[in-house]
């Protein structure tokens, strides 16, 4: 199974989300269907975002039967304190515009109906 690395909190596991087709004989098309596993992830290299391949194996919990083979993909992780805050002013700058403009326009109401 190959798919992708949707969680990392809990130690030594991850969450793997994968798609797969399934053919509806009855309308004659496909139908996406996504499943969420829990994978053992000795070393904790896996990150969110990373694509990997499973295996099933022995039960090791209730819910984790499966262990990560190799990482295919790495994502590569953005400085998130940066990247944040790039937003955040990019946002606030918007959210301002945005006001100038929506008081404008109520002056320019005004204005037109003296």
């Amino acid at each position: 199974i190959v798919g992708v690395v949707v969680s990392t909190k809990a130690s030594k596991t991850i969450t793997v989300k994968y798609f797969h087709k399934k053919f509806i004989s009855k309308y004659n098309t496909y139908l996406s269907i996504r499943r969420k596993v829990l994978a053992h992830d000795e070393d904790e290299t896996c990150n969110d975002g990373d694509i990997v391949r499973v295996v099933p194996c022995r039960p090791m919990s209730k819910r984790k039967r499966h262990k990560v083979i190799d990482i295919i993909v790495k994502e590569k992780k953005l400085d998130y304190d940066i990247s944040h805050a790039a937003l955040e002013t990019d946002y606030a700058k918007k959210s301002k515009e945005i006001k100038r403009k929506k008081v404008a326009m109520k002056l320019q109401k005004k204005n037109t109906k003296k």
